[in-house]
C-alpha cells in the first residue's frame, strides 16, 4: 500500500490533470481539434435517434465524414450523456470557414475550421452545451489513463514509489495529451481501455489467474475493439502473455479455460461491429471504405518515408494543436527530444544492471511494458504505411506504458543512493507543469483570437501608404504596407492591409491579395476572411476599422527574378469581385493594383527540390515565355537530377491543364532519351531536358497551370512526389508554374 504522503501526491496529480484538461477544453473553440467536428457529427446522428451511420455520406446522409467507418462504443457514450440538450442549431455552429489551413506552419493564418461567434460563450447552450458535456467525458476517461500509468507503475515496481508518481506526472502534464483528453475524440477511449487491460495483464502476471480478472479482462478487451479498430492489438498481446503465464505456471488447462473466457466475452461485446461491416461492406474492419475517403499512400511511398514523417508524429505526441496546425515553439521539441535521448540513456543502463544482476522480475516488467509501446509504435507505422493522417495522438494507447519507461530511465541515471534522486523527477515534472499552464494563454487562444478595433490614429502607426479606396458601398481600404521590398522565392513576404467597414455589413466578404507578375501570373495568394479567417466581415459593429498582417509566401517555383505588382481586392461566396472606386469615386476595376516587391531566386543552391519516389529530382526549370497563342508551342528547359544509380527507365511527363484537368498540351520524355541509358547514370549526375509542346489550336484564353511528374511507362502510375521529405497531394503531379492562353492565331 502506499503511504498516506504518497497517496496525496498522486490525488493531486490526478485533480491537476482533471483542472489542466478542464482549462484545454474551455479555451479550445469547439470543433478546433483533430476532426472533432466530425466525431461530434457521430455522436449528434446517434442522439437524433438515427442508429449508427452508414457509408458512404452521399448515400446514407450524415455529417462524420471517415469517422462514420470507426467503431461506435465512445459515440454511443457521448450520445448517452448528451441526447436529452437541443441541438438543431448545429448546422449553424458547423459554419466551416473555406480558407482553413490545416498544413501546421508557424502564423497565424486561418487555424480556426469553423468561425465562432459570442454563441460559444459560458453559459453554454444548444450544440456548444452537448459539445462540452462530451468532452467533459474525455477528461475523466482521461485521468482513468493517468490512474492508471500510476497503478500499472505501482503494480510492476512495488518498491518505487518516485517512479509510480513520475509515470503518473508526465501522463497527466504531456499537453498532447492533455488537448487530445479536452475533445471530443474516440482516442479517448481506446486509450483509457488499453492503459486498463495493461493493469489488468500485469495483475494476471503478479498475482496469478483470477475469474474476476478475466471476467473484467474480457470485457475490456471487448470495449477496446468496439472503440477503435487499433483496440484490437490489444487482443494477440493480451492472449500471449495469458499464454506465457498458463506455461510458466504450469496450468496450461486453466490458461486455456480463461483464454477461452476472455476472448468469448471480447467477441461477444464486439463481434456484431464487425459481422455487420461484412454484411454491409464486405470488409470486416470497415477501413476500406475509410481509406477511400482519406486517400492511400501514392506509388513509391515506402518504409523509409513514414520513418521520415516520424517528426510529425513526435510533435503531436508531445504539443501540437487545433486541427493539427498550432505548432509550438521549435526550441520545446529539442527540449522534449532531449529528455527522451537521457531516458533511452538511462533505460539501457538500467537493463545491463538487471540482467547484470539477473533481476529477472524487473526485467521481465520492463520488457513487458517496452514491447507494448513497440506494438503500438509499428502500428501507427503500419497506418503510415496505408494513409496520410498520423498523428502522435495514435501512440497513446502506449502512453502509460511509454510515461513508465521515461522515468525509468531518467531514475537510473543519478546513483540510487542519492538522497535528491526523487527531485530528478520532480525537477522534469516542473518544467512539463509550466509548459501544460501555459500553452492555453500562449498558443492555443492566441490561434484563434480575433483582431482589435482600431481608431484612424491607431491604422496610421501600422501603415506606410495611406489609401482611401472604396469597395462598393460596403468597405474602405484604409492603407498598405510591405514589409519586404525584395523577397526570395519560396519566402513569406508580409504585408499589413487595414480595413473600415461602411455601415452594417450583412456579407462575409473574401479578401485577396496577390503578387502577380508580368503575365498577370500569380507568384503568391492569400485568399481569407477577414482576421485571418477569425473574424468574417458579417460580425463587424457598425463602422469597425480592423488592420490584418498578411503571410504570403512565395512559389518557390517562381521564375526569377521579376518585379512584382501587388493586387488586393474583395470578393463574395460566389466569387464576384466587388468594384473597386478611388478617393474621386473613379473606377479602379476590380482589384488595387500597386508596385509590389522584386522576386529573387534563392541565394543558396539548388533552387528547389522535388523529389519522385526518390530516385528523381527536378532541381530548376526555364520558361521561354509565359503567355503564348493558340497553336504555338511552350518551350520549357527542365533540369533534373539522379538521385539514385540503378533504377528502372521512367518517363518525365509536362502537361498543361485547366482548372478542371483539360489537357490542351502535352510532352512525355523517358529518361534514358535525355543523357544516356538510364540504369548506367551515377547518382547525382544532372539531366538537361528540352522540349516544346504544342499548345492545341482549340485552346480558350485564360490561365492554365503547367504540371510536371515522372511515371512508370510499364504501369503508367505517377510516382510519389516528395518535397522537404514530405509526400504531397495532387496525384504525383506538380504545379510548376502558370501559362496565359491569350486570345488570336498564332
Amino acid at each position: 500500500m502506499p503511504s498516506r504522503r504518497q497517496q496525496i501526491a498522486a490525488f493531486f496529480i490526478m485533480s491537476l490533470f482533471v483542472v489542466l484538461a478542464t482549462a484545454y477544453s474551455v479555451v479550445t473553440p469547439i470543433f478546433e481539434g483533430f476532426d472533432e467536428n466530425w466525431h461530434y457529427a457521430y455522436v449528434d446522428y446517434i442522439a437524433s435517434g438515427k442508429g449508427l451511420p452508414r457509408q458512404p455520406a452521399e448515400e446514407y446522409p450524415h455529417l462524420a465524414h471517415q469517422e462514420a467507418s470507426q467503431p461506435p462504443l465512445y459515440y454511443m457514450l457521448g450520445a448517452a450523456v448528451s441526447w436529452w440538450i437541443p441541438r438543431a442549431d448545429l448546422a449553424q455552429v458547423l459554419r466551416y470557414n473555406p480558407q482553413f489551413r490545416p498544413v501546421p506552419w508557424p502564423y497565424p493564418d486561418n487555424k480556426n475550421i469553423v468561425i465562432h461567434t459570442d454563441a460559444e460563450q459560458f453559459p453554454y447552450r444548444s450544440t456548444v452545451l452537448a459539445v462540452h458535456i462530451v468532452r467533459a467525458v474525455s477528461v475523466l476517461l482521461g485521468a482513468g489513463t493517468v490512474y492508471c500509468a500510476h497503478a500499472l507503475a505501482r503494480l510492476l515496481f512495488p518498491r518505487e514509489s518516485t517512479l509510480a508518481l513520475g509515470a503518473m506526472t508526465v501522463a497527466a502534464l504531456t499537453p498532447g495529451f492533455l488537448f487530445t483528453s479536452a475533445l471530443v475524440n474516440n482516442d479517448n477511449l481506446v486509450t483509457f481501455l488499453a492503459s486498463a487491460a495493461l493493469l489488468l495483464l500485469a495483475g494476471f502476471w503478479k498475482r496469478g489467474f483470477s475469474w474476476s480478472r478475466s471476467v473484467l479482462l474480457g470485457v475490456v478487451l471487448g470495449c477496446a475493439a468496439l472503440s477503435k479498430v487499433s483496440g484490437l492489438l490489444l487482443w494477440p498481446f493480451a492472449g500471449l502473455v495469458l499464454v506465457v503465464l498458463a506455461w510458466r505456471s504450469k496450468r496450461l488447462a486453466l490458461g486455456l479455460v480463461t483464454v477461452a473466457l476472455v476472448f468469448g466475452l471480447a467477441a461477444l461485446i464486439s463481434g456484431w461491429w464487425y459481422v455487420r461491416n461484412w454484411v454491409l461492406y464486405g470488409d470486416v474492419t470497415g477501413l476500406n471504405l475509410m481509406l477511400d475517403i482519406m486517400g492511400r499512400r501514392a506509388l513509391g511511398f515506402g518504409l523509409g518515408d513514414a520513418l521520415a514523417e516520424f517528426e510529425g508524429i513526435r510533435r503531436s505526441f508531445w504539443a501540437l494543436f487545433g486541427q493539427y496546425n498550432v505548432l509550438a515553439p521549435a526550441w520545446l521539441y529539442w527540449a522534449y527530444d532531449l529528455i527522451v535521448l537521457l531516458s533511452l540513456v538511462g533505460l539501457f543502463r538500467y537493463l545491463a544492471r538487471v540482467i547484470r544482476q539477473r533481476d529477472r522480475a524487473n526485467l521481465v516488467a520492463t520488457g513487458w511494458l517496452a514491447a507494448w509501446a513497440l506494438i503500438v509504435f509499428l502500428g501507427v507505422i503500419r497506418w503510415t504505411l496505408t494513409t496520410t493522417g498520423s498523428q502522435g495522438r495514435l501512440l497513446y494507447p502506449g502512453i502509460a506504458a511509454i510515461s513508465i519507461l521515461l522515468v525509468r530511465g531518467w531514475l537510473e541515471l543519478v546513483p540510487a543512493r542519492c538522497r535528491f534522486r526523487q527531485w530528478v523527477v520532480t525537477g522534469i515534472g516542473a518544467g512539463f507543469l509550466v509548459v501544460a499552464i501555459s500553452v492555453p494563454s500562449v498558443l492555443i487562444v492566441p490561434a484563434y483570437a480575433k483582431p482589435e478595433h482600431l481608431s484612424l490614429e491607431q491604422v496610421e502607426e501600422q501603415i506606410s501608404q495611406q489609401t482611401d479606396i472604396r469597395f462598393e458601398d460596403h468597405m474602405v481600404l484604409l492603407g498598405y504596407e510591405l514589409e519586404q521590398q525584395t523577397v526570395e522565392a519560396g519566402a513569406v513576404e508580409w504585408i499589413t492591409a487595414c480595413w473600415q467597414g461602411l455601415g452594417l455589413l450583412e456579407e462575409d466578404y473574401f479578401v485577396f491579395v496577390q503578387l502577380l507578375d508580368e503575365s498577370d501570373l500569380i507568384a503568391a495568394q492569400q485568399d481569407t476572411y477577414h482576421g485571418l479567417g477569425s473574424y468574417p466581415s458579417s460580425l463587424w459593429p457598425q463602422g469597425a476599422i480592423i488592420c490584418d498582417r498578411y503571410p504570403l509566401r512565395t512559389r518557390d517555383t517562381a521564375p526569377v527574378p521579376v518585379q512584382s505588382t501587388m493586387s488586393i481586392g474583395l470578393y463574395r461566396r460566389d466569387g464576384e469581385r466587388l468594384e473597386v472606386y478611388g478617393p474621386g469615386s473613379e473606377p479602379l476595376g476590380e482589384s488595387v493594383r500597386v508596385p509590389g516587391p522584386r522576386i529573387v531566386a534563392r541565394a543558396t543552391e539548388p533552387r528547389f527540390s522535388y523529389e519522385w519516389g526518390h530516385e528523381i529530382a527536378l532541381v530548376d526549370y526555364e520558361l521561354g515565355c509565359t503567355a503564348v497563342l493558340p497553336g504555338e508551342s511552350l518551350e520549357i528547359t527542365l533540369q533534373w537530377r539522379r538521385l539514385r544509380q540503378r533504377v528502372p527507365d521512367y518517363a518525365a511527363t509536362v502537361q498543361v491543364l485547366d482548372a478542371l484537368g483539360g489537357k490542351i498540351g502535352q510532352g512525355d520524355v523517358r529518361f534514358s532519351a535525355m543523357d544516356g541509358p538510364a540504369s548506367t547514370m551515377e547518382p547525382d549526375q544532372f539531366m538537361v531536358d528540352q522540349r516544346a509542346i504544342e499548345i492545341a489550336q482549340n485552346a480558350q484564353p485564360g490561365v492554365y497551370a503547367i504540371k510536371v511528374g515522372v511515371y512508370d511507362p510499364s504501369t503508367v502510375q505517377n510516382l510519389a512526389l516528395f518535397h522537404n521529405g514530405q509526400v504531397e497531394t495532387g496525384g504525383g503531379l506538380l504545379d510548376l508554374w502558370g501559362l496565359r492562353v491569350l486570345a488570336g492565331q498564332p
